[in-house]
């Protein structure tokens, strides 16, 4: 009789990735993750490409006027649909002096 067995552990802290977290969290009496209804959590999404922005500059920060450059382009942003940013830091990992850039000045 051949047996096979194996067994691994995943461990991480809860902030890491993509993840919800609950307005509970952060603030009193309001709902826990089970309270959420679905709808709030699934939605159409748009993505603005702040990219070369960031590049140019990293300690740029999203403006209304990159929302404005999205809709002028692509149209209105419907009403309950989910904005996303997209800096293209992801590229900076693993190298973390790039990666965990920390404004000196």
């Amino acid at each position: 009789l051949l047996f096979s067995f194996e067994i691994n552990t995943f461990r991480t802290t809860e902030h890491i990735g993509t993840h919800v977290d609950a307005p509970a969290h952060f603030s009193e009496g309001s709902w826990r993750a089970h309270q959420i209804p679905v709808d709030h959590l699934v939605g159409n999404g748009v993505i603005i490409n702040v990219k070369s922005k960031v590049q140019n500059n990293p300690d740029y920060r999203v403006q209304l006027s990159d929302v404005y450059e999205w809709e002028k382009k692509n149209g209105r942003i419907p009403d309950g649909s989910v904005v996303l940013m997209n800096s293209g830091w992801d590229v900076r990992y693993p190298d973390l002096d790039r990666f965990q850039y920390a404004n000196t000045k």
